[in-house]
């Protein structure tokens, strides 16, 4: 229940009420997630509401098809942030590993998306060392200047993000497979870990996991909604494929 919860919370579904372990429905309302789909999120009447003729239930969550305005995409942080970075020698951080994105790996834990030559010639790559103190990784962002090579310590959620950027840029995107069990559901295996959170949480909702309630990859989606989740994911530079 406690994993069921957190799901729904983190998709505004239902509001923490401030007491330890307390939560409440929220007010209803439907929130776009793509320009022609939505999200029903807190209490109210399926019989009665003005979109229950066209609503779909998949997972924890209530999906309606229409024309919305769809959210504005969010900037990637090396459009917006590297300007405000501290840049210092890439040289200073001792020996550095470098991504490899031509790696079939989409996650930064994974030895082989990893390698000591500098492979990527775009204009930002990731680099990483390992911190002597705590014996974990730490991530760099990396850029040419002229002969030398710059470098800006950044935190894993934007490594991953970037790694996914360089991918693509590398012609060589994680890719998914859509395959359909019936004509009214999907499944499919996601890299959900790796997505920012709140595309996760609606993810989350939309689906069932395979298996245990609290397992990250292995879902099933209602055929109304696959359309939709392959254009979340493409926005965050993950391809998806129907089987």
């Amino acid at each position: 229940m406690k994993a069921i919860y957190g799901r729904l919370i983190d998709a505004g579904d239902i509001l923490l009420a401030g007491e330890e372990g307390r939560c409440v429905a929220r007010s209803a309302m439907l929130e776009p997630i793509t320009a022609d789909a939505a999200l029903a999120l807190g209490f109210f009447e399926p019989a009665t509401a003005d979109f229950a003729d066209s609503m779909v239930t998949s997972g924890l969550g209530a999906f309606v098809p229409g024309n919305f305005e769809a959210p504005t995409p969010r900037a990637p942080w090396w459009e917006t942030d590297c300007l405000f970075m501290a840049w210092g020698r890439a040289s200073d951080y001792g020996e550095l590993q470098y991504v490899n994105p031509r790696s079939r790996r989409w996650g930064l834990v994974n030895s082989d998306s990893w390698t000591e030559e500098h492979l990527c010639d775009l204009q930002f790559s990731l680099a990483r060392y390992v911190d002597v103190a705590s014996g974990q990784p730490r991530y760099l962002a990396v850029r040419r200047s002229g002969k030398h090579k710059l470098a800006s310590r950044i935190d894993r959620h934007m490594a991953q993000e970037l790694f996914i950027h360089l991918k693509n840029e590398s012609a060589n995107p994680i890719t998914v497979v859509f395959k359909r069990i019936d004509d009214f559901h999907s499944k499919v295996c996601l890299p959900v870990s790796i997505l920012p959170s709140q595309i996760s949480a609606t993810i989350d909702v939309l689906s069932w996991p395979i298996g245990d309630v609290s397992a990250d990859g292995n879902r099933i989606f209602r055929t109304e909604t696959v359309k939709t989740v392959k254009e979340l994911l493409l926005l965050h530079g993950i391809k998806a494929l129907q089987g």
